[in-house]
């Protein structure tokens, strides 16, 4: 399953803000908030203890998608051919035959959904098939909107400047 967790420097203030999913014994996928003052790797670098870490960087070779919203589930199984059954779980690694694909899912905004990860190269076929199933691209005016009314922390609270408290990210 997969945890939002939050990365604070020695002094508490934030590095950055992620969700964790455990994929199997050997493999956490880490999506991460871009930018920050400290890079991830650095920090982690930095603050691990004796375990054994390997950080693989899959920002150029891959795409994040999401779907949310009350029929995004249905809309995934519907373009995307997959059961809901399969990802009752939490996630499912090589979801789509063919594809290297994960599906995680997330809520957003309070509302049910889906983080597709998926090669880059993929990306213009998926989100043909998720536009014909009838999922409605958000544009980012629409969506800082529905951010800031749910309350939920975005770029401008989640720096340096603040801690997790602050941001309201304590739970």
């Amino acid at each position: 399953a997969g945890i939002h967790t939050v990365f604070p420097d020695q002094r508490g203030r934030l590095v950055s803000t992620g969700t964790l999913t455990r994929i199997d014994a050997d493999l956490t996928l880490a999506i991460l908030c871009p930018g920050g003052p400290l890079s991830l790797r650095q920090w982690l670098t930095r603050y691990h203890f004796a375990e054994e870490l390997t950080i693989e960087d899959m920002g150029s070779e891959a795409c994040l998608l999401e779907l949310f919203g009350p029929g995004a589930l249905q809309a995934a199984q519907r373009g995307l051919g997959i059961s809901l059954a399969q990802v009752a779980a939490g996630h499912l690694a090589g979801a789509i035959p063919g594809e290297a694909l994960w599906l995680v899912r997330h809520n957003a905004f309070g509302l049910p959904g889906l983080r597709l990860v998926a090669p880059a190269d993929a990306s213009a076929s998926i989100c043909r098939r998720l536009l014909e199933a009838g999922v409605s691209p958000l544009g980012e005016t629409a969506a800082e909107t529905l951010r800031v009314e749910s309350g939920t922390a975005g770029p401008a609270e989640l720096t340096m400047e603040h801690n997790p408290w602050e941001a309201g990210l304590a739970s």
